[in-house]
């Protein structure tokens, strides 16, 4: 049996990007049509002006829309948009055509959908959204400013002109329902419900889309929601996908659409203005701008690292980005936050999370700990599961199983290969391929960096495609005060022992930064009094040890002159105490 469109454009997303046809009108300005050309023979007489109704042309200059449905298809469009964004009986009003809305909407769809039967093949099918605008008039706002309660328009009027609109759409042959350029929520969910409601009278069902537009550099809508707000006020809609769409270029847009693929459950879409008009109502923002701008957003994606503690994680992470952002000791459970180290090149963005390493929590910060363990196995896209030669499973056999049961790839790196012989190598992997079948094995030397390029690049062939999460020159997600209670901690790590690492956490509580200097203030928190004493060490040499070494590696990190004072202090049993755990950052239930 032959799938249907809706199952088509669902595997195809898994896949990759699909590519949404450009602008209408934008197309329709270059024609440089006049009155007469509006009107056609058909409407030669009609008894009042309707230069501008763009979406009329299907019935009087169906060519042109034709034509400009091939362009987008000739250079590579999956999906073009019915040229019916005004074609409700509302809008249509304005020029007295109300009652050509169905045949309006009839009549794009076919013309589109013939455009897209004639470049469809079984590589690259082609699909036709039905376009449904927001109307020319608002649900949420008065129209008159001297009455706020006024509406000239119901929202039961409004579900009874979509239906009308989505039924056209349909008879004429469309794949999926778009509903886009909302500025107000409450006439979305009037097109939300029409569509529904024709769903459910005529017993056929189609995919929806759902594009909202920013309206000023504020990030809101007309209506006065937040990206988030948006999607949120929407989201029961069960909607193919969420994105925005025009309003302030791709430039100014790129962080709302970010936002949106955040908090997004769904596949996201963006397709921004060429920027906004210029004085004669045309745009300046040319296609090779538009495609440099546009193509930055393609790849990105979260790779999760995870595994023991102390099988090198942070070691590999700290290559793969070429920063040393995880510290590294000897010590096992060194990480105990989520880390993210951030690589952007031209066509994409890996954001690495290194992650604590997998223990049978003991008290509440271990509990945390693994909180931040199992908050990357949901988020991945890629995971890395990370052992070394002279390993056998996991400390906590649950993670193994939902490694075991994850949808998203998974590389298997055996590190420190270079302290194994070549048969002991073989003999692991083999190992881990009856644990993991699934999985790609990568033997590696994090220390050493052997074989990590080979992993990168297989990462970069693994990332879905979508907007990046981070600005390209950021390296991470984490402040600078956190970098530096990390190498604080790194040196006690390294000087101290048995119990006294595992019970310290650092607090920076001043970071001021001069233009030659940085001046630092920092408390080390330990549990009990006796260790106080053993961090400050006998006349205080044990604390200068570390303060001095920890300021040597701040001037390295900061490339600037650093004065450190350290001080200790005794706050009980703070790492059972879930204040306590929030306040120093970590995710306690």
């Amino acid at each position: 049996m032959s799938k249907t469109a809706a199952e088509q454009i669902q595997q195809l997303l898994q896949e990759r990007i699909l590519i949404l046809d450009g602008a209408m009108g934008t197309m329709i300005q270059e024609h440089r049509l006049e009155e007469a050309d509006y009107r056609g023979e058909r409407f030669a007489d009609w008894h009042r002006d309707i230069k501008g109704n763009n979406d009329l042309l299907v019935l009087t200059q169906p060519e042109i829309i034709r034509g400009i449905h091939e362009a987008y298809l000739g250079v590579g469009a999956d999906i073009i948009e019915t040229n019916s964004f005004n074609a409700t009986r509302t809008s249509q009003a304005d020029y007295e055509m109300e009652d050509l809305a169905r045949e309006i909407n009839v009549e794009a769809a076919k013309l589109a959908r013939a455009a897209a039967d004639k470049y469809s093949t079984p590589e690259k099918p082609r699909f036709v959204a039905g376009g449904l605008g927001p109307t020319s008039r608002t649900l949420s706002i008065s129209p008159d400013v001297n009455d706020p309660g006024y509406r000239n328009v119901s929202f039961a009027e409004l579900v009874d002109v979509y239906m009308e609109s989505v039924r056209g759409l349909i008879e004429g042959g469309v794949d999926l329902l778009l509903i886009e350029t909302i500025f107000d929520t409450l006439n979305a969910k009037a097109a939300i419900f029409a569509c529904q409601e024709v769903f459910e009278q005529d017993g056929v069902e189609l995919p929806v889309m759902i594009s909202g537009t920013i309206t000023d550099e504020s990030g809101r809508t007309l209506s006065g929601q937040t990206t988030e707000a948006f999607y949120n006020s929407l989201r029961h809609a069960n909607a193919l996908s969420f994105g925005l769409n025009c309003a302030l270029g791709p430039d100014k847009l790129r962080q709302y659409v970010e936002e949106m693929s955040r908090v997004s459950e769904t596949w996201v879409s963006a397709y921004p203005n060429a920027g906004l008009p210029n004085e004669f109502g045309e745009y300046d923002l040319d296609a090779d701008a538009m495609a440099e701008q546009v193509s930055e957003w393609a790849e990105s994606g979260f790779v999760n690292i995870v595994g023991n503690p102390n099988v090198g994680k942070s070691t590999l992470m700290n290559a793969l980005v070429g920063e040393r952002l995880s510290i590294i000791t000897s010590k096992a459970q060194t990480t105990r936050h989520r880390i993210l180290g951030i690589v952007s090149g031209e066509d994409f963005q890996v954001i690495f999370s290194d992650t604590p390493g997998i223990i049978k929590p003991a008290y509440a910060l271990q509990e945390s700990m693994m909180d931040f363990v199992r908050a990357a196995l949901d988020d991945a896209d890629v995971l890395v599961y990370m052992v070394e030669v002279g390993q056998k499973g996991l400390k906590d056999e649950a993670f193994l199983e939902r490694i075991q049961k994850t949808d998203v790839p998974v590389l298997l790196l055996i590190n420190k290969i270079d302290t194994s012989d070549q048969q002991t190598l073989e003999e692991k992997v083999d190992y881990w391929k009856g644990l993991l079948p699934r999985a790609e094995i990568f033997p590696i030397s994090a220390l050493e960096q052997f074989n990590i390029q080979p992993v990168f690049d297989r990462i970069l062939e693994l990332l879905p495609e979508g907007p990046p999460y981070f600005p390209k020159d950021q390296l991470t997600d984490r402040p600078e005060r956190f970098f530096v209670s990390e190498i604080i901690r790194e040196k006690i790590l390294r000087h101290y022992k048995k119990e006294i690492p595992y019970s310290v956490e650092i607090e920076v509580e001043a970071f001021e930064e001069g233009e030659d200097l940085i001046r630092i203030g920092a408390v080390i928190m330990v549990e009990r009094d006796s260790q106080k004493g053993i961090i400050i060490g006998h006349k205080g040499s044990a604390l200068k040890r570390v303060g001095s070494e920890a300021r040597k590696d701040l001037e390295t990190f900061f490339a600037k002159k650093v004065y450190l004072e350290l001080f200790v202090k005794v706050n009980k049993n703070w790492r059972s105490d879930a204040r306590q755990l929030r306040r120093f950052g970590y995710n306690s239930k």
